[in-house]
C-alpha cells in the first residue's frame, strides 16, 4: 500500500493528548484549551485533538518518493505512537512495581522522542548547529 502524505504531523502524539480528553465518539476526542490571548475562565474552548499541537509539514523530509518525504513521521507512528497504549498501561498501574530491561527502554525511548518533537526545541537546536 502507497504511503500518503500526511501534512498535519502533531509534535503532541494525539495518542498521548487523548488521555487528558473527553471521548466524543468513534477515535474523536476533544480537549479543553484556553487561548494564550485571553488567559480568562470565560475564553476556554473544547478543541479536537486532531486540531491542536501540530504543524503542516513538520518531520517531512525531501525525498522522490512518499516513503522517503514521511520517512519520519512513518517513524515516529511506528514505534513510539503505536505503542504509547502500552507505555501509559505500564506507567499507570498500581501492580506493576517493577519494568523488564525492554520495557524500561520503550518508557525512556518514548519520553526522549516526545521531548525532542517540540518544534521550540528543533528550532533552537538548528540555531546551534548552524
Amino acid at each position: 500500500m502507497a504511503i500518503q502524505i500526511t501534512e498535519r504531523q502533531h509534535f503532541v502524539p494525539r495518542a498521548y493528548l487523548k488521555y487528558f480528553a473527553n471521548k466524543k465518539g468513534s477515535g474523536h476526542y476533544n480537549i479543553m484549551a484556553l487561548p494564550k490571548n485571553n488567559l480568562t475562565p470565560e475564553a476556554i474552548i473544547e478543541r479536537n485533538t486532531k486540531s491542536i499541537c501540530y504543524e503542516k509539514n513538520l518531520y517531512t523530509l525531501p525525498g522522490s518518493t512518499n516513503e522517503e518525504k514521511m520517512l519520519l513521521e512513518t517513524f515516529y507512528s511506528e514505534e513510539f505512537e503505536n505503542k504509547y497504549e502500552h507505555v501509559y498501561t505500564m506507567l499507570t498501574d498500581p501492580a506493576k512495581t517493577e519494568l523488564t530491561d525492554a520495557e524500561r527502554e520503550l518508557v525512556i525511548s518514548t519520553v526522549a522522542t516526545m521531548f525532542y518533537r517540540v518544534p521550540v526545541w528543533q528550532k533552537q537546536h538548528t540555531e546551534v548547529m548552524r
